[in-house]
């Protein structure tokens, strides 16, 4: 789940300033994701599993992409097909 700099440096015996340096290494490396609410930023790993969601650049609507892993091609089309019904459940909540 997501973790603040500070939550992840209490499990670590370095300063605050060599967290943030590896946090920001893994960061351009594409292997967490950084989340900014008010006065925090968050952290989680990058686990290749997205849900884009995007205007059409041609037709008024929104497009949505569900972007999954699976040991095998079934597992990642069912992980797939789950979040494109939630993502249609939130949208549709609207």
């Amino acid at each position: 789940g997501r973790l603040s700099a500070g939550e992840i440096g209490s499990h670590f015996d370095m300063t605050g300033a060599t967290i943030s340096y590896h946090l920001n290494v893994l960061k351009k490396a594409d292997l967490v994701f950084e989340a900014r609410e008010k006065n925090f930023v968050y952290y989680e790993l990058n686990t290749g599993e997205a849900l884009v969601v995007r205007p059409s650049g041609t037709e008024p609507k929104i497009k949505i992409y569900a972007l999954m892993q699976g040991t095998t091609l079934p597992e990642a089309d069912s992980r797939a097909q789950a979040c494109a019904r939630a993502a249609e459940e939130m949208i549709l909540a609207l």
